[in-house]
């Protein structure tokens, strides 16, 4: 519950909350088709809203809707090799 209520910065917009899920998951942002794709279908079934993503709305049901997309990439598990 404590992630769900948490003041995190540029997280007050549905776009924003999925770009930080984005950068914390796969370090990068979504592309814009994904971020609509993700946003539309977050509106309609976690009943969020475009412009206000705080606890009055379904962060949770947010997060779970990502995360269901970002566990398909294979990104996930592959890792890039650091040149030293």
């Amino acid at each position: 519950q404590e992630f769900i209520s948490k003041d995190i910065p540029n997280t007050s917009t549905v776009n924003g909350f999925i770009d930080y899920l984005f950068l914390t998951v796969v370090s990068r942002k979504p592309s814009d088709l994904e971020r609509e794709t993700l946003a539309n279908y977050a509106i309609n079934d976690a009943r969020g809203t475009y412009t206000d993503m705080s606890t009055y709305n379904d962060r949770t049901g947010v997060t779970i809707i990502v995360m269901e997309y970002l566990s398909r990439l294979t990104e996930v598990y592959t890792f890039r090799k650091i040149e030293e």
